[in-house]
């Protein structure tokens, strides 16, 4: 019988700090992973999480690692590593709806260029719907946006990355 982290959930918030002790090292199983490394942490029955509550100004919001383009264009089908890209925003199509397996998706493209070539990012479902497209489009006509996506996966489509 598999154990479930889900009790840990009610006691974890997003942007605060935790220090975990007695935890499982194991190799992931799964389809997806946000980290280029083979294992990640299990929770257990014997798992503790305590809030850190001095947490310095210093410590770091955010955890990225921004892949070039080329190194995207390598992990075109690798759906199991994530990678994070950055970009200036050149435009955003609306979102429509695309027919995947039979299922009606919607889905909205973000074109990002690092000055060389351009990659667009498909934004699919939810993401598609929350994007804020016309902040962004707004904010471009005032100056270059830099958007960062983190935790993409790469396939092409067409022709053109995404």
């Amino acid at each position: 019988l598999a154990w479930s982290a889900s009790p840990f959930l009610q006691h974890i918030k997003e942007n605060d700090v935790y220090y975990i002790h007695h935890f499982k090292v194991v190799h992931s199983s799964l389809p997806y992973r946000a980290v280029d490394h083979p294992c990640m942490a299990m929770f257990t029955e014997y798992t503790e999480i305590i809030k850190d509550e001095h947490v310095p100004d210093s410590f770091p919001v955010y955890a990225y690692k921004i892949s070039p383009y080329e190194v995207l264009r390598s992990r075109e089908n690798n759906t199991a590593l994530m990678s994070d890209a950055i970009g200036l925003m050149l435009r955003v199509s609306d979102v429509k709806t695309v027919t995947v397996n039979g299922t009606p998706r919607a889905v909205r493209n973000v074109y990002i260029s690092d000055g060389r070539e351009t990659a667009v990012v498909a934004l699919w479902e939810a993401h598609a719907n929350q994007f804020p497209a016309e902040t962004l489009q707004q904010q471009m006509q005032q100056g270059p946006v830099v958007i960062l996506f983190v935790a993409v996966t790469v396939k092409l489509r067409e022709g053109i990355h995404a």
